[in-house]
C-alpha cells in the first residue's frame, strides 16, 4: 500500500491531492452542491417567465431555453430569495420602479422576494421585499402591485428543471474564437473573443478610437459591451451594447485585452 501511494505521488500528485480532499470533505459531511433551476409559470395563463428577448416577459418557451430557467438564491440570514436567470446571470428587481432584469447590489431589497404559499395549494405569490407589491399579469402584462386573494394572475408554479436538461449526458459544446469588427473610413476596432466554454461572459467598457485625416476625424466608438458564449448555438453572441462610426475626435479605447484598434 505504501509503495502504491509513493508511486502515485511521483506520477500523479494532483490525483492524490484531489482524492485526499474528497475524503476530507466526506469526513466533515460536506458535499459539492450543484445549482438547481426552476421554470416559473403563471397559474392563470400557463405562460412562463423568461428573458429570451433581453427583457422580462411571459410566454411560451422552448425546452432548452436557459432564458426560462431560474436559480432561487437565498439571501443570507433571511428567508427572502433573489431570482437569477440562468442565461444572463441577471436578477429580477424593481429598483427603478418597474419590473426588469439586471445586475444588482447585495443590499437591494428591490431584488429580494418572498415566496408566499397560497393557502390550500402548491402555488406561490411572488412578493417584493422593498415595496410589498406582488408580481402579476392581471392586466395582460407583467407588473407589480396590490392583488386580490383570488387572482390566479398573481399565483405561480415553480417546477424544477429535469436532471436530463440540467446536466445532459452529451458533452457540452464550447465556442471557438470569434472577432466582432466596426470601422470608419480610416480607423477600426475589433472585439476579439477567445475560445471559451459555454456560459462564459466577457464585458468591455465603452470607448472610442480616432484617426485624423484632413479635413476630419474618423472615429469608431462603442458603448459598454457584453458578449456571451451561447450554449444553444455554441458561438459567441453580443448580449448588450452597440458600436458605430462618426466624425468626432475624442475618446480612448481603454486597456481591455479583448479590444484591438488600428488605422486603414
Amino acid at each position: 500500500m505504501k509503495n502504491t501511494i509513493k508511486k502515485l505521488l511521483k506520477r500523479q500528485p494532483l490525483v492524490v491531492v484531489l482524492i485526499g480532499m474528497t475524503f476530507l470533505l466526506q469526513g466533515y459531511g460536506l458535499q459539492a452542491q450543484e445549482t438547481s433551476f426552476d421554470r416559473i409559470s403563471n397559474r392563470w395563463t400557463k405562460a412562463f417567465l423568461h428573458n429570451e428577448y433581453r427583457q422580462i416577459d411571459l410566454g411560451e418557451v422552448q425546452p432548452g431555453w436557459w432564458s426560462a430557467m431560474w436559480e432561487l438564491e437565498t439571501v443570507e440570514g433571511t428567508t427572502f430569495k433573489r431570482i437569477k436567470n440562468r442565461w444572463t446571470d441577471e436578477y429580477l428587481h424593481n429598483e427603478y420602479r418597474k419590473i426588469e432584469m439586471g445586475e444588482v447590489q447585495p443590499g437591494w431589497w428591490s431584488a429580494m422576494w418572498e415566496l408566499e404559499t397560497v393557502e390550500g395549494t402548491t402555488f406561490k405569490r411572488i412578493k417584493n421585499r422593498w415595496t410589498g407589491a406582488y408580481l402579476h399579469n392581471q392586466n395582460g402584462k407583467l407588473e407589480l402591485g396590490e392583488v386580490q386573494p383570488g387572482w390566479w394572475s398573481a399565483m405561480w408554479t415553480f417546477a424544477s428543471v429535469s436532471e436530463a436538461e440540467n446536466d445532459p449526458e452529451e458533452e457540452p459544446c464550447s465556442c471557438l474564437g470569434k472577432t466582432f469588427r466596426t470601422q470608419s473610413d480610416h480607423s477600426w476596432a475589433e472585439f476579439r473573443m477567445p475560445p471559451a466554454i459555454v456560459g462564459q461572459v466577457i464585458k468591455i467598457k465603452g470607448g472610442a478610437y480616432n484617426k485624423y485625416v484632413f479635413p476630419k476625424c474618423n472615429r469608431v466608438t462603442w458603448t459598454d459591451l457584453t458578449f456571451r458564449c451561447d450554449p444553444r448555438t455554441c458561438t459567441w453572441v453580443k448580449d448588450r451594447g452597440n458600436w458605430d462610426a462618426d466624425a468626432l475626435c475624442h475618446g480612448s479605447p481603454g486597456n481591455s485585452l479583448y479590444v484591438k484598434v488600428g488605422v486603414r
